[in-house]
């Protein structure tokens, strides 16, 4: 992993739209969203399609789960689900030749580990936070198929404990397939786009921006250039000083 920073002075209306731009143009990437229909499995039970995002608790988790005052759970009913469930589909794409390929979720309630063509990619705790993984050695040719297992059973070791909430269970949150170049802007320091835009000064008439870009290489690539651009709200490009 290589951080490239960029240090620049722009006319103070050039920042307006400056992440945006930054993130549109970081790197020669396609993103396949993976929402939609999946192949479900509760807990053992019988496969059904559902539509990801998704949760199981949609209906139950306002009763809670059976339990003593005082605790994480509800003392009014048995019937809120905790426990594992395995989300599968195929992959939209076949892999290319000199391509990496990432698998990236917003979410999944509380624990996910996710496979593809049966091998593990990676495992996540906790339910608020986004995950991403590579999967190129994974991919063979033709069609691949993902599969994620989430599991909302109570952990005393994951944060938060409890709440005036219920830890609703599920891939809850958008899921993508990135697919990049040998070297790209890393998409694995914690889920995050790699890009990082500090104000460094800011008066009326200029600000100057620290941009930090964190790339990932495959191994195989020399050195290569980063080039940073803002655009103004028009998509113009702002005098740089």
């Amino acid at each position: 992993m290589v951080i490239r920073i960029h240090s620049l002075t722009v006319p103070c209306a050039g920042l307006c739209c400056a992440l945006g731009s930054l993130l549109a143009m970081a790197d020669a990437r396609e993103v396949y969203p993976l929402t939609g229909s999946w192949d479900y499995r509760f807990d053992g039970g019988p496969s059904e399609k559902v539509t990801v995002p998704h949760t199981w608790n949609a209906s139950d988790a306002a009763d809670g789960v059976k339990g003593k005052r005082g605790d994480a759970k509800s003392v009014n009913s048995d019937v809120y689900r905790r426990g594992p469930a395995v989300y599968t589909r195929t992959l939209p794409v076949a892999p290319k030749p000199g391509k990496r390929y990432f698998i990236r979720g917003g979410g999944a309630s509380i624990v996910s580990e996710v496979s593809v063509n049966g091998k593990p990619a990676g495992r996540h705790e906790g339910a608020f936070t986004a995950f991403c993984y590579e999967i190129t050695p994974l991919l063979k040719k033709g069609a691949n198929t993902v599969s994620v297992l989430v599991d909302n059973t109570q952990r005393d070791h994951i944060a938060p404990q409890r709440g005036d909430f219920s830890m609703f269970g599920g891939l809850y949150r958008p899921i993508e397939l990135i697919e990049t170049d040998g070297v790209c802007i890393d998409p694995l320091f914690y889920a995050s786009p790699g890009v990082f835009i500090t104000t460094k000064s800011l008066d009326k008439s200029k600000a100057e921006v620290e941009v930090k870009t964190l790339l990932n290489s495959d191994g195989k690539a020399g050195d290569v250039d980063v080039a940073v651009e803002i655009l103004d709200m028009k998509g113009r490009k702002p005098e740089r000083r």
